[in-house]
């Protein structure tokens, strides 16, 4: 039992950090050959080792002992196949080891962590025709039970966490790399996660983490899912119509086609963190530009480096970090339900750093 245990938890590891076991063995001092037989519970690692493992893979000696409470195959994610597998493999370990970690301090807090669905139970009918009715409907109706009304969302990641859905961001170097916008899962049709790039354009994050909430219910509540191209289209235009409503949409630049200025658009962008590129889809759908009008943009924007500049700056002045996990951590800790050291290992953090953050 320890053996499969440890045998588990070495390869979440090691996938979670992106490693081989070529690196990892590298790493650590020893064969390739030794980290597969711990990997297939034919062997286990000295104490010396298991310290080293644990320094290089960023977990203390105990993880490697512990009952996984989430495993990476429970909950189904689509796979993003711009995506080479490993990389797929370390964002899958990544967050079934942090949604764990979520779970345990919810734990330990007596808190539920079951979403709370944005459905009720006839409204899941929205999800049996994956048509742009049914898409634009469908974010009205969510927006009315979440109780925003036509109002902006004023920070998306704090509105999902405030409904159980567990935000997992993802450390990223590059925000114009493409290759991994989002995923959404649901384990046991109750625990439900969207992990999504901690650095992006402030307007592409919010609009990502909205689709992954149009994923997220499709997993939960369609009966049979679409095709891919089905399902892209369908969450593309429930996030567009969750960040902009059609009634918001009519009431700044009406029903009949007109001419569209930039400082109304960047007005728009501004107040609901929504892109100039999103707001112009918007249009279209909704009729209020013709498609040779909307293809006429993209042109345009893709044949003039300045114009594409001043039409993707970045202008909503809000931010979407989470901060929950953190925070129910430091609960955790003022409630004296952990120790200092277990919310150093819980934030993969040092004991000084945590130390420093405790005010009084």
């Amino acid at each position: 039992m320890i053996k499969d245990i440890l045998s588990y938890r070495l390869k979440a590891a090691r996938k979670a950090m992106g490693y081989s076991m070529e690196k990892l063995a590298r790493e650590v001092g020893i064969s390739k050959q030794m980290i597969s037989k711990y990997e297939k519970g034919k062997s286990l690692p000295g104490s010396g080792l298991l310290i080293k493992l644990s320094e290089v893979l960023g977990v203390s000696p105990g993880y490697f002992f512990e009952e996984p409470m989430v495993l990476e195959n429970e909950i189904k994610f689509r796979k993003k196949a711009k995506l080479p597998k490993r990389e797929q493999e370390k964002i899958l370990y990544f967050m079934s080891q942090r949604l764990e970690k979520y779970l345990l301090v919810e734990n330990i807090l007596g808190m539920d962590s079951r979403f709370i669905s944005p459905l009720k139970e006839d409204e899941a009918n929205l999800l049996k025709r994956f048509n742009p009715a049914n898409a634009e409907r469908l974010a009205e109706t969510v927006r009315k039970n979440w109780e925003i009304g036509k109002d902006p969302i004023a920070n998306v990641i704090y509105l999902l966490e405030e409904f159980r859905i567990k935000v997992i961001e993802i450390e990223n170097k590059d925000k114009e790399d493409n290759r991994f916008d989002g995923l959404a899962g649901i384990m046991d049709n109750e625990i439900a996660v969207i992990v999504t790039k901690k650095h992006d354009y402030i307007e592409r994050k919010r609009f990502t983490l909205l689709h992954e909430l149009g994923h997220l219910l499709i997993n939960r509540y369609a009966e049979k899912l679409p095709d891919e191209k089905t399902e892209e289209a369908f969450c593309n235009r429930f996030a567009g119509a969750m960040l902009l409503p059609r009634e918001v949409v009519i009431e700044y630049f009406g029903r009949k086609p007109r001419a569209l200025y930039l400082s109304e658009l960047a007005f728009v962008q501004e107040k609901y963190g929504i892109s100039i590129r999103a707001i112009m889809y918007r249009l279209k759908d909704l009729g209020i530009i013709s498609e040779r009008k909307f293809q006429s943009f993209f042109k345009h924007l893709n044949g003039n480096k300045n114009y594409k500049k001043l039409i993707d700056k970045e202008r909503f002045p809000g931010n979407e970090i989470s901060g929950r996990f953190e925070a129910l951590v430091f609960k955790a800790l003022s409630e004296d339900l952990i120790t200092t050291g277990k919310a150093a290992e819980l934030l993969g953090t040092g004991l000084e750093e945590v130390r420093n953050k405790i005010l009084m």
